[in-house]
């Protein structure tokens, strides 16, 4: 009979506790309006998750706004709670120089909000809403990335998981796809912008090389000549379809937000917020 006690048994049992609490996942998404912000969500999870709401209008008093939805999963017998945080009216503004501002605000928000509740004597009804993972949408141009793109990103990319993405992709071709991800990785290497810089780099070595990733959004179904029904969109020319690799990189982006590396997005974000703690303590008590 094997033996069932001692330090063999801690794995299983932290992931019994783990099934048995479920975890806290929140996903911000950033970009422009228009850029499938919704729609990458509702293919993500092949449901209409977020249902899309009326055009974003900009007004003097208002810049970014920020929207959380809040679901939950459950897959044999695992719990996902999941907070999904839209931006809309980023970058939609004729003076866009600040629309980034708001969006950090509320990132170190959630790391104080924490902090104030574990210096509270009941914390049995703590809130976690620290962010994750921050997906940042780029729109493909001939001039590569906007000044705009270049702010943000750097001032996210500190505080949070940056994953850099390419909406659209069947617009274009896979060569043009390609060259314009080697123009994103020099620009962001140039301007010492890092991708996922909480995460231990070792360990998404074979995911970083990858990004931004290149993705298309549809919820559409259609039938392949083989019989078989895959989800896409068709154009006269063909079908752009949603999980094939040589299509787009929708797959390896599902398998490293959903499957791989779900866990160290998570625990790297706490990591920071221990680093982020202990500053802001120091900080009060200095003050």
């Amino acid at each position: 009979m094997p033996n069932s006690i001692g330090l063999s048994m801690l794995p299983i049992q932290k992931r019994l506790y783990a099934l048995k609490k479920g975890v806290n996942f929140t996903m911000m998404l950033v970009g422009e309006s228009g850029v499938g912000k919704t729609s990458f969500i509702n293919t993500l999870f092949d449901t209409l998750a977020i249902k899309p709401t009326a055009e974003f209008k900009p007004s003097p008093d208002k810049t970014t706004e920020i929207v959380p939805h809040k679901m939950e999963f459950e897959e044999e017998g695992f719990d996902l709670r999941l907070t999904i945080i839209d931006t809309p009216g980023f970058g939609d503004f004729i003076d866009n120089r600040y629309c980034w501002y708001p969006i950090v605000r509320y990132i170190d928000e959630q790391y104080r909000r924490v902090v104030y509740q574990e210096c509270q004597p009941d914390r049995s009804n703590m809130t976690h809403g620290e962010v994750h993972a921050c997906l940042y949408f780029i729109v493909p141009t001939a001039t590569g990335l906007s000044q705009i793109d270049l702010e943000a990103m750097k001032n996210f990319s500190i505080r949070v998981n940056l994953i850099p993405v390419i909406a659209k992709a069947d617009a274009f071709t896979r060569d043009e796809v390609n060259t314009f991800k080697e123009v994103v990785r020099k620009t962001l290497k140039e301007h010492s912008i890092s991708i996922c810089e909480l995460i231990d780099q070792d360990s998404v070595a074979d995911f970083i090389p990858e990004m931004p990733f290149s993705i298309i959004n549809s919820a559409g179904r259609f039938e392949k000549e083989d019989g078989k029904t895959v989800r896409g969109r068709k154009y006269s020319w063909g079908l752009a379809e949603v999980e094939n690799p040589k299509h787009c990189d929708f797959l390896k982006l599902r398998d490293f937000l959903m499957g791989q590396h779900l866990s160290e997005l998570i625990t790297s974000t706490e990591s920071y917020h221990d680093n982020y703690r202990r500053d802001f303590m120091k900080y009060r008590l200095e003050s």
